[in-house]
């Protein structure tokens, strides 16, 4: 039996049993294909992929009732991050999410093809969902195929909601001033900067080492916008004699001072293993006098104890527990954080000034 008598008779047939004239008249009349209506464009651009719309479509442009092929391969969009730029590789990532989203919006229009009476307003979000339960297999090859650029989606998506969360953090820091005490600490960068960047660090720490790194990377990229200075917050005996000689070195020569400071953070691992006879040579190798600096030390003790122990409670009173906390005028970071998070600090804090 032909599709158009089954049909008429499923939904025109008497209680009688027989065919009423209406359902008669209507399996006579030779059946006019109706094409299927095209899904919704908005609803794809929701989805972010207009690849999954002209897919969706593909049956419904031709005027036919056939189901649109479905192609999953790595050829369907550059599986190659780009090498360089924030931005490029954002771009690259929403494309191959992108690429699955036209995978379920393909197997929507497979599903959909046949019925005749598809709305275009239809839930989209719904009628997805309910796919993706249907034909888990198909998404899960895709991310099998793809398993990198899936993994750096979601890592995407966690710098995301950190970046929202830290910014939350710096609006409530913002509000709330913070003490700190900048009078004989090491410092450099202009006075009246913008910004001022304030480090709580410790010469043995090894995240402290690190985050040194990102911070001459930032003063490079702000030369006249922020002003660094170095405060103390040592964790072991080791840490606070490394402390009182940059204070005292800072005395003698300040610029010297910052070469010092990086050949100590360079020489980390032989600073712990042999503190004093490492800070000589160090020190000597930075241009400073060693012999004056030391003698320095002895006369002017009590100074320079006063200044690391002030560095130390001032840490404590702000709730910095470990190594290295920085402070962004009163924006607080925590941690050996890349660069992006320090400019993203810098730029924040100066807004705030404008």
């Amino acid at each position: 039996m032909s599709d158009a008598p089954r049909i008429a008779m499923r939904h025109g047939r008497a209680r009688s049993g027989r065919m009423s004239r209406e359902a008669q008249s209507r399996a006579a009349k030779p059946r006019e294909t109706k094409r299927r209506q095209p899904l919704p464009e908005r609803a794809f651009h929701r989805a972010g992929s207009a690849v999954a719309f002209t897919a969706a479509n593909a049956a419904a442009e031709t005027g036919t009732d056939e189901r649109p092929l479905i192609a999953v391969s790595a050829g369907s969009f550059n599986t190659t991050p780009p090498e360089e730029g924030n931005q490029n590789k954002k771009e690259f990532l929403m494309k191959a999410f992108s690429f699955l989203l036209a995978c379920c919006a393909a197997l929507l229009a497979a599903g959909s093809a046949s019925a005749s009476d598809a709305s275009p307003d239809a839930d989209m979000a719904l009628q997805l969902r309910r796919i993706l339960k249907e034909h888990p297999d198909i998404v899960l090859d895709v991310l099998r195929e793809h398993s990198e650029t899936a993994l750096d989606i979601v890592q995407l998506g966690a710098d995301r909601r950190r970046a929202e969360a830290l910014h939350n953090q710096w609006t409530e820091d913002a509000r709330q001033p913070k003490k700190a005490s900048l009078e004989e600490r090491p410092s450099r960068g202009p006075a009246d900067a913008p910004v001022t960047l304030i480090a709580f660090s410790d010469f043995t720490c090894a995240y402290c080492q690190q985050a040194a790194f990102a911070v001459e990377s930032l003063l490079k990229r702000y030369p006249d916008d922020v002003r660094f200075v170095f405060k103390q917050s040592p964790n072991s005996e080791t840490g606070i004699l490394a402390g009182r000689w940059f204070v005292a070195a800072a005395r003698q020569d300040m610029k010297k001072a910052w070469d010092f400071y990086a050949l100590l953070f360079d020489a980390q691992r032989k600073l712990m293993d042999s503190p004093l006879p490492t800070l000589r040579e160090t020190a000597g190798k930075a241009g400073l006098d060693v012999k004056k600096l030391e003698a320095d030390l002895r006369k002017n003790s009590q100074a320079i104890d006063l200044i690391v122990a002030t560095d130390i409670k001032e840490a404590k009173e702000l709730g910095f527990a470990g190594t290295p906390y920085f402070l962004v005028n009163n924006l607080v970071v925590r941690g050996a954080v890349p660069l992006e998070t320090f400019i993203d600090a810098v730029e924040f804090a100066r807004a705030g000034k404008r």
